[in-house]
């Protein structure tokens, strides 16, 4: 979802970074990249017409041996600080970027705290089927203890992913998940397709592979809704890579 989300972030004129921080993830091979060295900065070929741009870059430390240095920097385990060099690295490699997109691996969320200055907005996919009725409860819990700048709890917004509206089943998850989440469901869903897999075989974004495809439509409208609530700017970037905010 990170990289389709970016190509369409991308298509509407916004320079995007896009983070990795699985140490084995897949997002480069949905732009024709190979694995990326870590920290490095790659930049993905880009469609005709298309005003944006959009990066590609690995991190390491990211995950749970990162977490656990935040939690040990502190008497009483306080994650008040964070890993050396990882969210100054991160911050480098944005400068002049609007947005970053971070492919948040489970082990990574301390990151959101970090960035809080970014106003970070977290949405989260999730899949019509009991395991994420089963599981919101602690996805929930995790970030509730997460604050932004203001000390609000950064709670995410969810989209379903690979949603198939001929399956009761999947229009009765919808139905709970609308119940326990409001309005931070989003209308907006992304249906299942073929053309996602099909896609990444061809190391390209569902947008690139189908065009034309409703579930390209969907990534664009999820796109136009993330644009509506949360402003990219390579200024605020670069104020935090300064320390200003």
């Amino acid at each position: 979802m990170a990289a389709a989300l970016a190509r369409a972030l991308a298509a509407a004129g916004e320079r995007v970074l896009v983070v990795q921080t699985a140490p084995e993830g897949l997002l480069p091979l949905y732009f024709g990249m190979n694995r990326l060295a870590l920290g490095s900065v790659r930049t993905a070929a880009m469609r005709g017409g298309e005003r944006g741009s959009i990066s590609v870059v690995a991190l390491g430390g990211a995950g749970a041996e990162a977490q656990k240095d935040v939690a040990g920097s502190h008497p009483g385990g306080a994650s008040t600080g964070h890993p050396k060099g990882v969210i100054e690295s991160l911050l480098a490699s944005a400068q002049g970027s609007d947005r970053l997109v971070i492919d948040l691996a489970a082990d990574a969320t301390w990151m959101v705290g970090q960035l809080a200055t970014l106003r970070p907005m977290v949405l989260a996919a999730m899949a019509p089927d009991m395991n994420s009725v089963a599981g919101l409860r602690a996805m929930e819990q995790t970030f509730a203890a997460i604050s932004d700048r203001d000390g609000r709890p950064l709670l995410p917004f969810y989209v379903l992913n690979r949603l198939d509206v001929a399956l009761p089943l999947h229009l009765d998850i919808r139905e709970v998940l609308r119940g326990e989440l409001g309005e931070r469901l989003l209308t907006t869903a992304v249906r299942r397709s073929a053309a996602v897999s099909e896609a990444l075989a061809q190391g390209m974004t569902p947008l690139d592979y189908a065009p034309e495809a409703p579930v390209a439509r969907d990534y664009a409208d999820l796109a136009a809704w993330l644009r509506s609530v949360s402003t990219g700017s390579a200024e605020l970037i670069a104020e935090a890579a300064r320390g200003e905010r």
